[in-house]
């Protein structure tokens, strides 16, 4: 279970939040190009031509989103920690290494000679609403026409050709980045029965190797499970590991790879995993039978989305798409009869996907029928997965629910209020609620947990002797563990209370292992923030004591870059001048206004870590006030040596979007910027999730414009208090954020002095009006139906790319985009830079650059070391640009 929504974005230090392997809806269907082969073998050469070879550009997964993507598929051995490193864009170190020094002389700066290419104009008259207008660059959507991809690789070409000046930096961005990271990753093990499960990235290898070892229960004590899961897994202890996927293989065949879902059976005899070999997110399921180590040929099905085992016998059930990519039937699959797949369930709302999961105990497969406002559960038998089909509650506008069971018992997680037998209410956060499931009927559920609007649930998980709840308090996680069995007295109170397990202090991530184990009595849990690495604890449930296992390693952490040169003599000479050694920020800014309490019923964990760079750097937490006096939270981090003057730069983050919480974790790769005295500033705006439900309310549909306001409120506090510069702040967003950072800029187009947008979304009016497009139906419960009046009219009114301003001066910018992107299609950011370019003054020291990988998708690159070269890449953008 979880109740993370569909999402079609990701995010610079994070994607959505998804918690752990919790029975959660898969993603939604993408939105598909309807590319020909004929111009996928033309992309593929031209980027052959451009990029090196194809085996160099694979797939990127963003640090969280991977880990708890292949949790929330039931991977039982990956925590976040693996996934932080396992993010991509180039496979080399070394391919900078030609003599660029004459590159980066003044002279010549942004190679002014250079013209950037403009895009024709092709009238397409467009009418909705007695409105009329013209789109001039809808023909950039055509990705058959050959003038597109010709087009596309010219502005490639030309964003190299300005960035050239900038390669040596780039290749110390990238150096620095490498050399933070350990040469071999791997995740500490994971038990569950009697298996013990780990994952392991090969020193110089840039994807994962699955493993498990088998081991004797009774011959190795609790307390001894740390010391042999690292002797197991060891580099010299490794005869008796059986390999069950290594996807470095598969890219090696295919030069792309990305994987989808990966579950084992309940006997841990069978395991069902998909792949993508193309970038386009059509995946591919196959089983292996890990008792001969052999991919069962026959069994192998194209295009499933979902995958769940049933729980006896070679059989499971499988997703599979409509026309337009949204996940709409349900199969069932048997192994030993050789009979057609049945059909099981079928959702024809196209505003609904399905997706099918499994209650932790094995006892019932869920069938999940999910908008992105309401949802709706069935149960079959997990014994028998063609038998009945019950359903737990009948859908309702706007009444979100997610399932788990315990011994004959639905726990639920909800957003339904009201008395029963009368009018249906919903609140802005989720309450905890029990029912019989001889009785599944509203007006049996009992309250566990209710609603609170300081402490809101967000997440469960349960075991055969423990209920654990992920809160929120004030935007901070938190974990709450109810003992089970527990009783009700007659009236529904809770004789039984709740016990808190105890977080370190910095604590802004609290990410979940598989915990795949019911009988297991120990939670695996990964803690981070911005100054805390990823850091992976096991709790002991029945003892509640907490015990350290793994933090992540960052390489030559106590280095210091102050010294290095940059970009140019100017950079040199203000990191020098901003980094003073003697000087704290701390003392002469507030303190945080979100702090961690001291919670009872547990033994306390350390405050002290392995690596700890809160003596390196300041974290801080503080309260905006919006233009309609909403307080958002905003997150501050910096190197604690830099003076605090207001001239400093910053790049402001942001998202707002589908609730997701803007994540906190630590990134290595941002010590790059904190070392050269940046600020590093997250707006955590109305539309996301830190402060719940309402929090995502508020800003969407009719509301979506608060999250413009909130980013720009956030950017005027960092220079009101002198954080940084007015005139050196840069806004880096991606997909959803991508809209949120472009729409600010219209609004307030001399705010941003660059700005860096990530497949953005901004053609958002376009994108709307068409159906034909995979995911426009299911998300007009996020932006709205533009076929409504008011929302056609509020939709163009903030939409980016309808709402350029003529004559102004924008930002310096570098907007990317992906070819084969199946969520947000690469013709929006091409569209958007052809428009800007043809309306705004033109400033040599502020270029407009747009980069499209031609043959990868929505979330990019893939493999460890592959991300390095894109975010020196961007990093150098910003750094050149704040130090005209």
């Amino acid at each position: 279970m979880s109740m993370a929504r569909s999402r079609t974005h990701t995010l610079s230090s994070t994607a959505a939040l998804i918690k752990g392997k919790l029975q959660c809806p898969s993603f939604p269907p993408s939105r598909s190009l309807h590319l020909p082969i004929s111009a996928q073998i033309s992309a593929i050469v031209q980027t052959k031509l451009c990029t090196g070879k194809p085996s160099d550009r694979a797939l990127l997964h963003r640090p969280i989103w991977f880990s708890n993507l292949l949790l929330q598929c039931g991977m039982p051995w990956l925590p976040s920690s693996l996934g932080l490193s396992c993010r991509g864009v180039s496979s080399s170190i070394g391919c900078l290494n030609s003599d660029v020094s004459d590159l980066n002389s003044e002279e010549g700066r942004w190679n002014a000679g250079v013209q950037p290419p403009r895009a024709p104009r092709r009238s397409f008259l467009r009418a909705e609403h007695g409105l009329s207008w013209d789109d001039p660059y809808h023909w950039l959507s055509n990705s058959s026409d050959p003038a597109v991809l010709e087009y596309l690789t010219r502005e490639n070409r030309y964003a190299d050709d300005v960035m050239a000046r900038t390669l040596r930096l780039q290749q110390e961005l990238e150096r620095e980045m490498v050399n933070r990271m350990p040469k071999e990753l791997s995740a500490p093990g994971e038990r569950w029965g009697p298996w013990l499960y780990c994952a392991r990235v090969p020193e110089g290898k840039d994807y994962a190797v699955y493993l498990r070892k088998r081991v004797d229960e009774s011959v190795i004590p609790a307390a001894s499970w740390k010391a042999f899961s690292e002797k197991a897994f060891g580099r010299r202890s490794n005869a008796s590991e059986e390999v069950l996927l290594d996807l470095n293989e598969i890219a090696e065949q295919y030069g792309y790879v990305q994987l989808g879902m990966f579950k084992l059976s309940q006997d841990h005899r069978l395991v069902a995993y998909t792949v993508d070999l193309t970038g386009e997110e059509v995946f591919t399921l196959f089983v292996k039978d890990l008792a001969t180590g052999k991919v069962i040929s026959h069994q192998k099905i194209e295009g499933v989305i979902g995958v769940e085992w049933a729980s006896k016998g070679y059989s499971l059930v499988y997703t599979t798409p409509d026309a337009l990519r949204r996940p709409s039937r349900v199969f069932y699959r048997n192994f030993t009869c050789g009979t057609d797949d049945v059909l099981v369930f079928e959702e024809k709302d196209p505003q609904r996907f399905v997706d099918v999961t499994r209650t932790k105990d094995w006892s019932y497969i869920l069938i999940n029928v999910n908008s992105k406002t309401s949802s709706e559960v069935f149960l079959i038998q997990s014994k028998n997965p063609t038998g009945a089909i019950q359903r737990v509650e009948e859908r309702q506008d706007n009444v979100q629910y997610f399932v788990e069971h315990h011994e004959g018992y639905l726990y639920i997680l909800t957003n339904r209020s009201g008395p029963k037998e009368k009018e249906i209410t919903v609140t802005d956060s989720y309450r905890l609620v029990r029912c019989d499931v001889r009785g599944l009927s509203f007006n049996n559920w009992q309250e566990i947990i209710p609603f609170q609007r300081e402490s809101w649930v967000e997440d469960m998980d349960i075991f055969e002797k423990h209920l654990v709840t992920y809160h929120r308090e004030s935007g901070i996680p938190c974990i709450k563990v109810l003992d089970l069995p527990f009783s009700l007295e007659i009236g529904g109170k809770l004789l039984s209370s709740f016990w808190t397990v105890p977080l370190p202090n910095s604590t802004c991530i609290v990410t979940p292992g598989a915990n795949s184990d019911f009988n297991s009595t120990v939670l695996r849990i990964e803690v981070s923030s911005p100054t805390l690495p990823d850091a992976t604890l096991d709790i002991d449930l029945s003892l509640k004591r907490s015990r350290f296992l793994q933090q992540l390693q960052i390489c030559g952490s106590d280095v210091s870059y102050v010294q290095r040169s940059g970009a140019n003599k100017h950079e040199e000479t203000f990191v020098k001048n901003r980094l003073q050694t003697a000087a704290s920020a701390d003392e002469s800014h507030p303190s945080e206004i979100i702090c961690r309490k001291d919670y009872g019923g547990g033994t306390e964990v350390q405050d002290t870590w392995p690596l700890d760079m809160s003596s390196r750097y300041s974290c801080n937490h503080f309260e905006v006030t919006s233009q309609d006096y909403a307080r958002i939270p905003l997150t501050v981090v910096h190197s604690k040596s830099l003076r605090m003057d207001g001239l400093n730069p910053a790049l402001l983050m942001g998202y707002g979007a589908y609730g997701e919480v803007l994540e906190l974790g630590f990134s290595a790769d941002r010590m790059s910027l904190l070392d050269r005295g940046w600020v590093l500033a997250f707006a955590h705006v109305r539309g996301g999730g830190e402060l719940g439900k309402g929090w995502h309310d508020s800003g969407k549909l009719l509301q979506k414009k608060n999250s413009f306001h909130d980013l720009l409120a956030c950017g005027d506090f960092l220079v009101e208090h002198k954080f940084v510069h007015p005139k050196k702040i840069a806004g880096w967003g991606e997909s959803a954020g991508g809209l949120l950072v472009a729409a600010a800029a219209n609004i307030r187009p001399d705010f941003f002095r660059a700005i860096v947008l990530k497949v953005p979304f901004v053609d958002v009016c376009n994108t709307m009006l068409d159906p034909s497009l995979h995911l426009t139906v299911h998300e007009y419960d996020e932006w709205g139906n533009p076929s409504e009046v008011n929302t056609f009219q509020y939709i163009r009114s903030y939409s980016p790319y309808d709402n350029i301003n003529g004559g102004v001066c924008y930002p310096a910018m570098l907007v990317t985009a992906a070819f084969n992107d199946t969520r947000v299609g690469y013709w929006e950011a091409a569209k958007y830079i052809a428009r800007l370019r043809e309306a705004h003054l033109y400033d040599t020291n502020k270029p407009l650059l747009f980069k499209t990988r031609l043959q990868t998708g929505h979330f990019g690159e893939g493999g460890r070391y592959q991300h390095l070269k894109e975010t020196a890449y961007d990093f150098s953008f910003l750094i050149e640009m704040m130090f005209e």
